[in-house]
């Protein structure tokens, strides 16, 4: 399997214009890379151990790296949004009020553009199923 972390927060540190992100703990980065990390893996359904052509261990693609970095960021910067505002799912103001959807992944990923760096990528799973036809010789 390929090293993980793939980046450091530093990288992610640099990246990042959010002052929140900017100023997390690097203990607390480190949690949202390996976050991140384990997102990528099961979007793409692989670990990026080995080049699926000759078995090689193979650096990440840069365009792994990246989104890496971008929801890295996402869920840094997430997170201080939430711990500073809290969770909520609903609230009124007066005669207006609103709810709150849960947060959908996807929309999160072309939102970010992380859906273009990483379907290169995406290794399609097996259907599981199997048709086999058998005659006597």
């Amino acid at each position: 399997m390929a090293t993980r972390p793939w980046i450091t927060a530093e990288e992610v540190i640099g990246y990042s214009d959010f002052a929140d992100v900017q100023n997390r703990a690097s203990a607390k980065l480190t949690f949202d890379i390996q976050r991140a990390e384990a997102f990528i893996i099961a979007y793409c359904h692989r670990d990026f151990s080995e080049d699926d052509i000759d078995d090689e261990v193979v650096p990440i693609p840069d365009d792994v790296k990246t989104a890496d970095i971008l929801l890295a960021e996402y869920y840094a910067h997430n997170a201080q949004a939430i711990a500073k505002v809290g969770a909520k799912q609903s609230e009124s103001f007066d005669d207006y009020s609103y709810t709150m959807a849960a947060s959908d992944m996807s929309a999160i990923l072309k939102a970010l553009g992380i859906d273009a760096l990483l379907n290169p990528y995406v290794v399609s799973d097996a259907s599981g199923n199997m048709f086999m036809r058998l005659r006597k010789l």
